[in-house]
């Protein structure tokens, strides 16, 4: 991801300055095709298999769910949080993760079975992952933001980049993410996955406190950044090596999806909650784009550095010491008896 992260900005620059930002979509849509067909000749199946049903019904409510909540919480600041769209897009989403989770308690082989997301390496995992993903998320769209915007305007604030110029300021990061993956490979063995996801978030939540509170030197903002880049970095790696701890590996599709869907979801929320506030700090607009305070951005970076905290407060409650699960209780009985026609075949 870091190696990735590196040359991101300088492409993205280019066709933003370029050609707009439609070209970044047509990029993804050519560039993940090809990743299809690459994928699919170069990597062989998994030899691990759990013979299961597809939960159509799971599905179909998880989906309406989570696009209720995020489409409500998306709009709601245009749309104003009591209109009653809003609220009803907000309630509806809410029904149908209830409904979801009522039927996955009855499901014999849900979509996604309760006691695997009720169990605590698991849980805590995915919140620590969601929430360092969120921070990172607010923090990619808040630092171009801050950056692009000219400092002649006296806002306290900015450097008046390009796109393209963006690059100098994001690649440092990149990198950093790069070397917060390589620590956490290189102390795996020798420290637990734990220490290491509470360190990076850690790392991260001082890094944007200290965003919080000056943002106006060029040199200071890029060491800040790879301080950020760095903990993300090493809360990227430490979620993987946390799940494969919690489960065996007939469980760690399933875990991943957990820790994806929170890694999905809370990215979409945090930078929503972080414009919300800074709207309300709004210093101009300048040929109808909207230009914040000094104060609006230290809040935006504030509200981040929560967030990172919450990741931090998830991560210590990961057990010091972690059992690897097994299946739940009723697809335990069921595996039981396939190996016993096993063992009489």
């Amino acid at each position: 991801m870091g190696l990735i992260a590196v040359p991101a900005p300088f492409l993205t620059g280019w066709l933003l300055d370029n050609f707009g930002f439609r070209s970044i979509f047509w990029f993804f849509v050519v560039v993940l095709t090809l990743l299809v067909a690459v994928i699919r000749f170069t990597t062989s199946e998994s030899p691990v298999r759990l013979r299961s049903r597809i939960d159509l019904i799971g599905a179909l409510l998880l989906s309406l769910g989570l696009g209720g909540l995020l489409v409500g919480i998306s709009f709601g600041p245009m749309w104003g949080w009591t209109a009653p769209a809003t609220l009803g897009y907000l309630l509806g989403g809410i029904a149908f993760l209830v409904a979801w989770y009522a039927s996955a308690l009855k499901i014999r082989e849900p979509l996604i079975d309760p006691v695997i997301l009720e169990m605590r390496p698991v849980a805590m995992t995915s919140i620590s992952s969601g929430m360092c993903y969120g921070a990172l998320a607010a923090f990619s769209i808040l630092l171009p933001t801050m950056t692009m915007t000219p400092s002649e305007l006296g806002l306290g604030y900015g450097f008046g980049v390009s796109a393209t110029g963006y690059a100098l300021f994001q690649t440092p990061q990149g990198i950093a993410t790069l070397l917060g993956g390589v620590v956490v490979g290189a102390l795996a063995t020798r420290m637990s996955p734990k220490k290491l996801m509470v360190a990076g978030m850690s790392l991260m939540t001082i890094a944007l406190l200290m965003f919080a509170v000056t943002h106006d030197s060029k040199i200071l903002v890029v060491l800040l950044a790879v301080l950020v880049g760095i903990g993300g970095g090493m809360g990227y790696a430490a979620t993987p090596n946390l799940l494969i701890a919690s489960v065996r590996p007939e469980l760690q599709a399933t875990t991943g999806a957990i820790a994806s869907t929170a890694g999905n979801v809370v990215p979409a929320i945090v930078p929503i909650v972080v414009f919300a506030a800074l709207n309300s700090h709004v210093a101009m607009s300048v040929d109808g784009a909207m230009l914040y305070s000094s104060t609006g951005i230290a809040l935006g970076f504030a509200i981040t550095a929560v967030v990172a905290v919450i990741g931090v407060i998830a991560a210590l409650a990961i057990p010091n010491t972690i059992r690897q699960q097994g299946l739940p209780t009723h697809e335990d009985d069921s595996v039981a008896e396939d190996a016993v026609r096993v063992t009489a075949h």
